[in-house]
């Protein structure tokens, strides 16, 4: 039976080699993402970027700026040891040390002191619950938590759900053009609207 197409939170472009899934929401891949914030080893991005990028400009500023906006924080050992959630986890480490493999604990963008309220039953679940893919209401801070609420926050910019981007173009006063179509739940168009920004 087809799954009726309707808004949510994630969805999926498929093609003859590859399903990709996709953050359908206001916030978009960060609702559905793990919330893992992996800052690259330098060495191996120094070899790739362009030598017109300015590396330490990346890690001096860029990264350090990024991580504070999404609220960076680790899994505490005390809490990642025993903890029956992260066994999976464990394993993983003990295998991969056993390989030779290097291993390290990521930044993450879930709130990890919420995390371990969550197993010991005094909060709502939501990344234990299994929302992690599929939003979190209460631990994660995705786009619709930190920079749109932001963004929003500034009185300058508001967010309009349910709205596609139909085209963009650049006209010669420089100033965008910008199509819409407001759509309902189930995709039908409403309205559409023009914009110059």
């Amino acid at each position: 039976m087809k799954t009726p197409v309707s808004a949510g939170i994630l969805d999926v472009a498929s093609s003859p080699n590859m399903d990709v899934y996709l953050g359908r929401g206001v916030g978009g891949g960060s609702l559905v993402n793990l919330a893992m914030l992996i800052t690259p080893y330098r060495e191996t991005l120094q070899r790739i970027l362009p030598a017109s990028i300015d590396i330490n400009e990346l890690y001096n500023t860029y990264y350090p700026r990024a991580l504070v906006g999404l609220k960076d924080n680790k899994i505490r050992p005390p809490y990642f040891q025993p903890s029956a959630y992260h066994r999976y986890a464990r394993v993983a480490c003990t295998q991969a040390a056993k390989a030779g493999i290097l291993w390290r604990s990521l930044d993450s963008g879930y709130d990890m002191a919420y995390m371990e309220q969550e197993e010991t039953g005094s909060v709502p679940k939501s990344a234990l619950g299994r929302e992690g893919g599929f939003g979190s209401n209460y631990d994660k801070s995705s786009l619709d938590k930190n920079y749109l609420a932001e963004a929003v926050g500034t009185g300058l910019a508001s967010i309009q759900p349910l709205t596609e981007a139909a085209s963009i173009t650049r006209g010669e006063d420089g100033r965008y053009h910008v199509s819409t179509k407001q759509i309902d739940a189930r995709g039908a168009v409403l309205s559409t609207r023009a914009h110059q920004l």
